[in-house]
Protein backbone atom coordinates (compact mmCIF):
# COMPACT_ATOMS: atom_id res chain seq x y z
CA UNK A 1 0.00 0.00 0.00
CA UNK A 2 2.87 2.37 0.80
CA UNK A 3 4.38 1.98 -2.68
CA UNK A 4 1.04 2.84 -4.32
CA UNK A 5 0.70 5.92 -2.13
CA UNK A 6 4.25 7.02 -2.98
CA UNK A 7 3.63 6.40 -6.70
CA UNK A 8 0.48 8.54 -6.51
CA UNK A 9 2.38 11.37 -4.83
CA UNK A 10 5.13 11.21 -7.44
CA UNK A 11 2.52 11.17 -10.21
CA UNK A 12 0.93 14.31 -8.74
CA UNK A 13 4.34 16.03 -8.64
CA UNK A 14 5.01 15.07 -12.26
CA UNK A 15 1.62 16.36 -13.39
CA UNK A 16 2.13 19.64 -11.54
CA UNK A 17 5.62 19.98 -13.05
CA UNK A 18 4.33 19.44 -16.59
CA UNK A 19 1.47 21.90 -16.15
CA UNK A 20 3.75 24.49 -14.56
CA UNK A 21 6.17 24.21 -17.48
CA UNK A 22 3.31 24.62 -19.96
CA UNK A 23 1.99 27.69 -18.14
CA UNK A 24 5.47 29.23 -18.00
CA UNK A 25 5.88 28.62 -21.74
CA UNK A 26 2.48 30.16 -22.48
CA UNK A 27 3.53 33.27 -20.56
CA UNK A 28 6.97 33.48 -22.20
CA UNK A 29 8.65 32.74 -18.88
CA UNK A 30 10.24 29.38 -19.67
CA UNK A 31 13.63 31.04 -20.18
CA UNK A 32 13.88 32.19 -16.56
CA UNK A 33 16.52 30.66 -14.31
CA UNK A 34 15.56 28.87 -11.11
CA UNK A 35 16.70 31.93 -9.17
CA UNK A 36 14.51 34.24 -11.30
CA UNK A 37 11.55 31.88 -10.98
CA UNK A 38 12.09 31.77 -7.24
CA UNK A 39 11.84 35.56 -7.11
CA UNK A 40 8.77 35.51 -9.39
CA UNK A 41 6.96 33.03 -7.14
CA UNK A 42 8.50 34.33 -3.89
CA UNK A 43 10.16 31.00 -3.09
CA UNK A 44 13.72 29.72 -3.02
CA UNK A 45 15.49 28.73 -6.20
CA UNK A 46 15.60 25.19 -4.78
CA UNK A 47 11.80 25.13 -4.50
CA UNK A 48 11.47 26.38 -8.09
CA UNK A 49 13.91 23.68 -9.22
CA UNK A 50 11.98 20.99 -7.36
CA UNK A 51 8.63 22.12 -8.80
CA UNK A 52 9.94 22.05 -12.36
CA UNK A 53 11.65 18.69 -11.96
CA UNK A 54 8.83 16.77 -10.30
CA UNK A 55 10.57 16.66 -6.94
CA UNK A 56 8.19 18.89 -5.01
CA UNK A 57 4.95 20.84 -5.06
CA UNK A 58 3.84 24.08 -3.46
CA UNK A 59 1.42 24.08 -0.57
CA UNK A 60 -2.18 24.03 -1.78
CA UNK A 61 -2.69 27.43 -0.16
CA UNK A 62 -0.13 28.91 -2.60
CA UNK A 63 -1.81 27.58 -5.74
CA UNK A 64 -4.25 30.51 -6.20
CA UNK A 65 -1.36 33.00 -6.16
CA UNK A 66 0.70 30.91 -8.59
CA UNK A 67 -2.28 30.38 -10.88
CA UNK A 68 -3.04 34.10 -10.93
CA UNK A 69 0.55 34.99 -11.84
CA UNK A 70 0.41 32.52 -14.74
CA UNK A 71 -3.15 33.37 -15.87
CA UNK A 72 -4.37 29.80 -15.39
CA UNK A 73 -6.93 28.24 -13.10
CA UNK A 74 -6.06 26.52 -9.85
CA UNK A 75 -7.79 23.45 -11.27
CA UNK A 76 -5.32 23.41 -14.16
CA UNK A 77 -2.31 23.44 -11.84
CA UNK A 78 -3.72 21.07 -9.24
CA UNK A 79 -2.93 17.46 -10.05
CA UNK A 80 -5.73 14.93 -10.07
CA UNK A 81 -6.60 13.67 -6.65
CA UNK A 82 -4.89 10.40 -5.88
CA UNK A 83 -8.23 8.56 -5.66
CA UNK A 84 -9.35 9.70 -9.11
CA UNK A 85 -8.78 7.57 -12.16
CA UNK A 86 -6.85 9.26 -14.94
CA UNK A 87 -8.84 9.84 -18.12
CA UNK A 88 -8.08 7.68 -21.08
CA UNK A 89 -7.96 9.42 -24.44
CA UNK A 90 -8.37 7.97 -27.89
CA UNK A 91 -5.28 8.33 -30.08
CA UNK A 92 -6.83 11.19 -32.10
CA UNK A 93 -7.85 12.99 -28.92
CA UNK A 94 -4.37 12.65 -27.45
CA UNK A 95 -2.80 14.07 -30.62
CA UNK A 96 -5.25 16.98 -30.54
CA UNK A 97 -4.52 17.61 -26.86
CA UNK A 98 -0.76 17.49 -27.40
CA UNK A 99 -1.03 19.90 -30.34
CA UNK A 100 -3.26 22.24 -28.31
CA UNK A 101 -0.63 22.40 -25.57
CA UNK A 102 1.90 23.66 -28.11
CA UNK A 103 -0.24 26.68 -29.04
CA UNK A 104 0.50 30.17 -27.76
CA UNK A 105 -1.94 31.85 -25.39
CA UNK A 106 -3.43 33.88 -28.27
CA UNK A 107 -3.77 30.80 -30.45
CA UNK A 108 -5.54 28.97 -27.61
CA UNK A 109 -8.01 31.84 -27.32
CA UNK A 110 -8.69 31.73 -31.06
CA UNK A 111 -9.08 27.96 -30.93
CA UNK A 112 -11.55 28.29 -28.06
CA UNK A 113 -13.62 30.80 -30.03
CA UNK A 114 -13.62 28.49 -33.06
CA UNK A 115 -14.75 25.52 -30.98
CA UNK A 116 -17.61 27.58 -29.49
CA UNK A 117 -18.77 28.40 -33.02
CA UNK A 118 -18.64 24.75 -34.06
CA UNK A 119 -20.51 23.34 -31.06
Amino acid sequence: MSKIKNDSKQNAKNIFSMRLKNALKDNNLSHLTYKELGRFFDVTDVAAHNWLNGKGMPAMTRLPEIAKKLSVSVEYLMPVKTHQVEEVYLDDEQVLLNNYRQLSKTQKQLFGALVKELV
